[in-house]
C-alpha cells in the first residue's frame, strides 16, 4: 500500500464561501448575507407597542435562530487581535441580540399600558380620586404571578423658596442653614473664583414650636407643602 500524505487544508468558513458565491455571480448568496438593520431601535421597541403588530418574516426567523446566534462568536482565552471574521461575527451576534431584546422590550411596554388601563378602570370603577396613581395587581392563579403597578413618591415636603414667602420673617427660625465655599486658586496662589453654596432644611423641633406658639398655621404649612412626583413602576411578583 502507498504511503498517503496527510495535508492541512484550511476548511473556509460560511463567511467567505458566501463571498465567493457572490464574486461569481450567484444571486441568491447575496440573501443569506446578515442584513443591515435600517430600523432605529427606538423605531423597533416603538413598533411592538402598537395593537395588532404581527411579526415580519424577518423577525420570525431572527427568533427561530436565536438559539444558534446565542454565544456563537468568539470569547477570547488569551489577548490576540481578532480576525475581520471574528469581528463581524461578534458584530452580527450583538446586532441580532439587540434587536430580539428591542421587539420584546416593546411588547412588555405594550403589555404594561393594558395592564395600567386595567388597574385605571378598577380604580375608577371603585371611586377612587387618582385613578391612573392608583396601586393594583392582576393575578394569574395558573402561572404563579402577580402583574403590579406600584408607585413610589408622592412624598410631602416644604419647598424652601415657598416656606421663604409665606412665613417671612418665622423662616430664619425653623431651618438650619448651611454653606459650602469653593474657592479656585491660580498657580501663583492667587484667587481666580470663590463660591458659596447655601442650602437650607427644616428643624423639626423648630417647627413644632413656632406652630405651638401659633406663628405658624397648619394652613399656611399646608400651602408651603408639595409632593414629590408619582412614579408608577410594572412589576410582575410571584403569588
Amino acid at each position: 500500500m502507498n504511503n498517503v500524505e496527510k495535508l492541512n487544508v484550511e476548511v473556509p468558513s460560511l463567511n467567505d464561501l458566501r463571498n465567493q458565491l457572490i464574486a461569481n455571480g450567484v444571486e441568491w448568496a447575496q440573501e443569506l448575507k446578515p442584513q443591515v438593520n435600517k430600523t432605529s431601535r427606538v423605531e423597533t421597541r416603538k413598533g411592538w407597542e402598537v395593537d395588532g403588530r404581527e411579526a415580519t418574516d424577518e423577525e420570525i426567523d431572527l427568533f427561530q435562530e436565536m438559539p444558534f446566534i446565542l454565544g456563537s462568536s468568539i470569547t477570547l482565552v488569551d489577548n490576540r487581535e481578532l480576525t475581520q471574521v471574528e469581528v463581524d461575527e461578534i458584530a452580527y451576534e450583538l446586532v441580532s441580540v439587540n434587536k430580539t431584546k428591542d421587539i420584546l422590550e416593546g411588547r412588555v411596554a405594550k403589555i404594561r399600558n393594558t395592564v395600567f388601563e386595567a388597574i385605571s378602570f378598577d380604580a375608577k370603577m371603585n371611586n377612587f380620586v387618582d385613578i391612573n396613581n392608583q396601586p393594583g395587581a392582576l393575578v394569574s392563579e395558573k402561572y404563579g404571578v402577580k402583574l403590579c403597578r406600584e408607585i413610589t413618591g408622592g412624598k410631602p415636603y416644604v419647598d424652601m423658596d415657598l416656606a421663604r414667602e409665606i412665613f417671612g420673617n418665622i423662616f430664619d427660625k425653623i431651618v438650619n442653614r448651611s454653606e459650602t465655599i469653593k474657592i479656585i486658586y491660580g498657580p501663583d496662589g492667587s484667587v481666580i473664583s470663590e463660591e458659596t453654596n447655601v442650602e437650607y432644611e427644616i428643624n423639626e423641633k423648630a417647627l413644632e414650636t413656632q406652630v405651638a406658639l401659633g406663628n405658624i398655621t397648619l394652613e399656611n404649612l399646608g400651602k408651603a407643602t408639595l409632593t414629590t412626583k408619582k412614579i408608577a413602576k410594572f412589576i410582575t411578583r410571584k403569588i
